[in-house]
């Protein structure tokens, strides 16, 4: 049965029948635009969702890494500080930490040419513009140890006291021993200078100085006391 005799058989007329069906086409394809349209503009609202969330995300990684970048610039300026300050702290540790001859010749001649040292005990606040001074002079030669104040004037007590333990060792050697100076000690004429000159000041002289003996024996250049 042909569509003509199909609506002819509802008294439809056929050209009504057929603008009908371009109607429900017509707007079936309007219902289908409309809702592609719907859907592209939710994809497109996506998107701006998702560029939005993007650029957010790379904001937020912006920010994360200047601060990074402004930490590690914190840290690195941090460890160089502390760099510098092992430096400078090591500078007076690789250098050699005892003195030098010629440092404690310089020690010596200072010593005597400031008697009004030797007036004080070591630790007088009136001294201290002479340790600073000696401290300045001894760290300016080429050779020999590099400290401050406080460690040079640990360092002499330290000379001191083993020049004292070799005065003691060599005043307690008798008989036979005695006569052969190679049994005795060897101290240098700046130890014994500055053996002198300590022995002068009660607060650096040794509490059993009267029974010291024979101290220098065996002294360089052959020139015994």
């Amino acid at each position: 049965m042909t569509m003509a005799a199909c609506y002819a058989n509802y008294d439809i007329p056929l050209s009504h029948s057929l603008s009908t069906a371009a109607l429900l086409n017509a707007q079936h394809h309007s219902n289908h635009h409309s809702h592609s349209h719907s859907h592209s503009h939710h994809q497109q609202h996506h998107q701006q969702a998702q560029q939005t969330h993007h650029h957010h995300q790379q904001q937020q990684l912006y920010h994360h890494t200047q601060q990074q970048q402004l930490q590690q610039h914190q840290q690195q300026q941090h460890f160089e500080a502390m760099m510098q300050e092992n430096t400078t702290g090591n500078s007076f540790r690789q250098r050699k930490e005892r003195m030098s001859k010629k440092q404690k010749e310089i020690y010596v001649n200072f010593m005597e040419q400031n008697p009004v040292i030797n007036e004080h005990r070591r630790g007088d606040p009136i001294l201290d513009q002479y340790w600073g001074k000696l401290a300045d002079i001894l760290n300016s030669v080429p050779q020999g140890a590099v400290k401050h104040v406080a460690e040079w004037k640990q360092t002499f007590d330290n000379w001191r006291y083993r020049v004292f333990l070799y005065a003691r060792y060599n005043s307690k050697i008798t008989g036979a021993d005695a006569l052969n100076p190679k049994s005795f000690k060897p101290f240098t004429q700046t130890d014994k200078r500055a053996y002198h000159f300590w022995i002068r000041n009660p607060d650096t002289a040794p509490p059993d100085l009267e029974k010291m003996r024979n101290v220098f024996v065996n002294l360089e250049e052959t020139q015994q006391e």
